[in-house]
């Protein structure tokens, strides 16, 4: 593990190509995260899964994806989860707690069941961004709700579930997007609050680990070499880039370092429960 780097990619279709496969074993990147583009049936994404840990040796090794349920839905050729979102389970665990637990055991069994099936044994979820009104609909009703104690007691319920069924999960997104007026994957939000009132809301529900959002957002200034290294300097652990476009992997490889101490652990503790 130690000489693998932190970063993770995304690929660019349903299988990999031979410069993709060269690019893997050249840079070693900390994981692989997976798109709908990658994903055409359930046979077609294990094999896929299969032939990235092959140039790993690693049947372990972290493959992740976006898989909330609602309209954040990677498997949307596989099924759908279009009424499952984030607000739904928020109002039942408001208005029913006892039928909330239960419906959202099966939700994240379920889709542990999935993601076992295509190789996955990471999902980046839960969401723990509060909702606000007025603010850009790129978070909308994939919060949980407007209070952070309802967001982050959920989240623990998230967390253990989807542990439970030995798949990892990564929180998000630190510091906070409920408040954003615009997309970051677009434009850059500028939230004016104070500080003191950020660290009781938004900011209360995130801690441990940091990964980075998508390196190729539009909303990031400067070049994709700056933009790395200032991710890093920043205090991020891991770098993340999503699109698939070969020559900018490349750029965020070599400026990706080898993974510390830190990551070695953390990546040994997944690896005890991670399918």
């Amino acid at each position: 593990m130690i000489n693998r780097r932190s970063f993770i990619v995304g690929i660019k279709s349903t299988k990999l190509s031979g410069k993709e496969k060269i690019f893997l074993r050249k840079y070693k990147p900390w994981g692989v995260i997976l798109f709908t583009r990658n994903i055409r049936n359930i046979d077609q994404t294990l094999k896929l899964t299969t032939s990235i840990r092959k140039i790993f040796n690693d049947k372990k090794y972290p493959i992740l994806i976006d898989q909330e349920g609602g309209r954040v839905n990677r498997l949307m050729n596989i099924i759908s989860f279009d009424n499952l979102t984030s607000e739904f389970f928020g109002s039942k665990f408001t208005n029913n707690h006892k039928e909330f637990k239960f419906f959202y055991k099966l939700f994240v069994d379920k889709t542990s069941y999935l993601l076992k099936l295509i190789g996955v044994n990471i999902n980046t979820v839960p969401v723990l961004d509060l909702r606000f009104k007025g603010a850009s609909n790129i978070i909308g009703d994939r919060s949980f709700s407007k209070n952070p104690k309802i967001v982050s007691k959920i989240g623990d319920y998230c967390i253990q579930y989807f542990h439970e069924n030995a798949i990892g999960t990564v929180i998000k997104h630190i510091p906070g997007h409920g408040r954003a007026n615009v997309d970051s994957h677009y434009f850059t939000p500028k939230i004016n609050k104070k500080l003191r009132l950020l660290l009781k809301t938004d900011f209360k529900t995130f801690k441990n680990i940091l990964i980075s959002d998508d390196l190729s957002m539009k909303s990031l200034k400067g070049s994709l070499s700056d933009n790395t290294i200032k991710t890093f300097k920043a205090g991020c652990n891991l770098a993340l880039h999503c699109n698939g476009n070969l020559d900018e992997m490349q750029i965020v490889g070599k400026n990706s370092p080898l993974i510390d101490k830190f990551i070695c652990k953390k990546t040994s503790q997944f690896y005890k429960f991670l399918s």
